[in-house]
């Protein structure tokens, strides 16, 4: 450990840098999710997210209903992870300049982590990057079984992916680099007929348990984000589609838009809808990369190869599972997370190769430098311009906590529309006594529901917003009450 010390002390100081702010955040909308959907057991196990179910249970259970301390869970997570993402790369390089670079790359990508990490959505945390911190061990284990042929390493790498594609199936978004890489070394490396053999099985191991994890959930009902045509049929009959929307994830993964889209607006104010000539660039782009660092970096050609396959592969496998918002997908989108593992390999390897360059080394260190620089501030920006939705709903529950032990039986309180239906079910929860109901109000008008069983009562319900300008609550209830009455 003490040759990474360095490494890892700069990786945290640079996690804590970007992503510290997020402390500062709320949850919002669908976020809220899994304070109300527990976990169940019996076939039901074999949801897609059955282990965020279950971790959240525990939070709840240890934070209640602070959400700082479910916002510094977060924060710690993510910099486990980061620091997993270090050794897995260097696990597979043997290099600590590639390691470094590649953890960097994954590790503060706006582009790629923001919509986990940055805008509240809690549930999209849960679901596709806490058991990364399983999957990213199953890896390093392969990696260790490979080198080291000892069968100690297989099991527990075989038991880690089990388990973490039992709590996320998402983690099977990841099956596709595994398989590249299994690939790539067979055919690229030269290797004993035991080590090929050994290969071959594991990469049946590893289809096998995800193929049986992923259909037995189909086959009980609580798989269905797997489409009925099937995955031929897909590739079939949306050939040209994939193509483009492929093309158009690789552009969004590759630049930090946020950054230069007001460079690409001033050349051009459609530019978003007339992207193919950055497709091309990109394209050649990548072709030159992979080119150059094959040929210089000989050592790690089947790892090369097999995060370039992974990035088509990724793509893909999103416009399958969600084809109707990858059309759509623009930069900060969580569809973008999965792919960036493959993207930072495969430019942590060719910076890595031209940096050995001795004209290029300073030039590289300042890219890399200036790629930080542009991610901390979009990074701090987006946080900062959205920081008001997240100061409203945290003043708004705080409104609804402090009052909630003068509330009469039987009460309604409407809360400002921005804490949402999920944010109100989250009062009721923590905050709710004697059928007390919280609702969010629609915006900009309230509609008072007849479904609600009976007219307000000025006299027990209440009414508040939240004033942007003055941020601060206000109540409405005698405002309105002459129009929800009438």
């Amino acid at each position: 450990m003490k040759k990474h010390f360095l490494s890892l002390l700069f990786l945290l100081g640079l996690i804590i840098l970007v992503w510290h702010k997020v402390l500062n955040l709320s949850i919002t909308g669908e976020g809220y999710w899994y304070f109300l959907n527990g976990f169940e057991g019996g076939a039901l196990a074999l949801r897609f997210d059955v282990g965020a179910e279950i971790i959240m249970g525990i939070l709840e259970y240890v934070f209640k209903d602070n959400i700082l301390l479910y916002q510094g869970f977060i924060l710690v997570v993510w910099i486990a992870i980061c620091l997993l993402f270090y050794f897995f790369v260097f696990e597979l390089t043997d290099n600590k300049k590639i390691a470094i670079i590649a953890s960097i790359l994954f590790s503060i990508n706006f582009g790629t982590t923001y919509e986990m990490l940055g805008m509240g959505a809690y549930q999209n945390f849960l679901q596709r990057v806490l058991f990364l911190i399983l999957l990213l061990p199953s890896f390093i284990f392969f990696v260790k079984f490979y080198k080291t042929q000892k069968f100690k390493y297989s099991f527990l790498s075989l038991s880690f992916f089990i388990i973490a594609i039992l709590s996320a199936h998402f983690n099977v978004f990841f099956l596709p680099f595994i398989l590249a890489y299994i690939g790539s070394l067979l055919i690229l490396e030269k290797k004993s007929r035991k080590k090929t053999v050994l290969l071959a099985i594991h990469a049946l191991f590893f289809i096998s348990i995800s193929m049986i994890i992923i259909y037995s959930a189909l086959l009980l009902g609580v798989a269905s984000y797997i489409k009925g045509p099937g995955f031929i049929s897909f590739l079939f009959n949306n050939t040209t589609s994939i193509f483009y929307h492929s093309f158009r994830q690789l552009i969004y993964l590759t630049i930090p838009f946020n950054a230069v889209s007001g460079i690409l607006f001033s050349f051009d104010e459609n530019w978003k809808h007339n992207m193919q000539p950055l497709y091309i660039l990109v394209s050649l782009f990548y072709i030159f990369a992979f080119i150059y660092s094959f040929k210089k970096v000989k050592k790690l050609r089947a790892l090369l190869l097999a995060s370039f396959l992974f990035l088509p592969a990724s793509f893909v496998l999103n416009m399958y599972m969600r084809a109707e918002n990858v059309q759509y997908l623009e930069s900060g989108s969580r569809y973008l997370f999965v792919p960036s593992m493959g993207f930072s390999i495969f430019f942590g390897i060719f910076l890595y190769a031209i940096s050995n360059i001795n004209k290029l080394k300073a030039i590289t260190y300042m890219a890399i430098l200036c790629w930080c620089l542009i991610q901390v501030t979009v990074v701090w920006q987006e946080i900062d311009k959205d920081y008001y939705k997240h100061l409203a709903i945290k003043k708004s529950i705080a409104h609804i906590k402090e009052i909630s032990p003068t509330l009469l039986p039987h009460s309604y309180v409407l809360t400002p529309s921005i804490v949402g239906p999920w944010g109100a079910a989250f009062c009721k929860k923590y905050y709710g006594k004697q059928d007390i109901t919280y609702i969010a109000m629609g915006a900009p008008e309230i509609t008072w529901e007849k479904s609600f069983g009976r007219v307000f009562n000025p006299k027990q319900d209440i009414i508040f917003n939240y004033d942007y300008q003055k941020e601060q609550i206000v109540d409405r209830t005698k405002e309105y009450k002459k129009i929800i009455i009438e």
